[in-house]
């Protein structure tokens, strides 16, 4: 009755049997209804799994940024300006390129071009903190994206801030500097030996870009 119900006619069913038969005599294959089953149901769960790998192989950086936007709308106070600098500044240059694809000389072009970029009434240049910010935020992205599993490959703003010095700069007098991959590392081992959320806590800041004030309140809301 079962699989007449899933489409399997008699003949179907006797090549089954045979199938079995003859495994069992080889000691090969599966040998039983059950494990044909499960050997089906595996086969479709890898194939599902290879082209659920393989839409992300080619996904866009538009639509990266836009589960990123997702999650910020409710998670960073700095939403507002975070989706403005993307459509504004990054999408009409990103949205479309396969995240992939997208390499150092794409984030160097991309300064390049927003560094000249007129805007407002007056035809003024974006200032290098407006820049910087659009840098840091397609940075946020890739660490999202890739945190999330649904981007395999690396992030190109580091792989950039690795290779130039100084590359980032904005009007604030803060002093801005990426931790190295080793110097990030070190840092969550010490941190983990004296208190283990305080561990959980960095590492969601350091793959989501938040701060300790915006990750609790993010936190609150989640348990709410």
């Amino acid at each position: 009755m079962g699989w007449e119900s899933e489409g399997v006619n008699a003949s179907q069913a006797r090549d089954v049997r045979g199938e079995i038969l003859v495994n069992i005599r080889t000691a090969e294959g599966f040998q039983s209804l059950k494990e044909k089953r499960d050997l089906d149901n595996a086969k479709k769960e890898k194939a599902k799994i290879e082209k659920e790998l393989e839409q992300r192989k080619d996904i866009s950086f538009g639509a990266l940024a836009q589960e990123y936007l997702k999650w910020a709308k409710d998670a960073k106070k700095s939403f507002k300006d975070d989706e403005g600098r993307y459509r504004n500044h990054l999408a009409p240059m990103l949205a479309k390129k396969i995240a992939r694809e997208i390499g150092v000389l794409d984030i160097e072009r991309i300064k390049k071009t927003l560094s000249k970029k007129k805007v407002g009434k007056k035809g003024g240049q974006l200032s290098p903190a407006t820049v910087k910010h659009c840098i840091v935020l397609t940075r946020q992205i890739f660490n999202y994206a890739i945190t999330r599993k649904l981007f395999n490959g690396g992030n190109p703003v580091s792989e950039t801030l690795k290779s130039r010095k100084g590359f980032v700069k904005g009007n604030s007098n803060k002093r801005t500097r990426f931790l190295t991959r080793e110097e990030a590392n070190s840092l969550l081992e010490k941190i983990q030996e004296s208190s283990l959320q305080t561990h959980h806590i960095c590492c969601s800041s350091l793959y989501t870009g938040l701060r300790m004030g915006k990750y609790l309140r993010s936190l609150g809301k989640t348990l709410t």
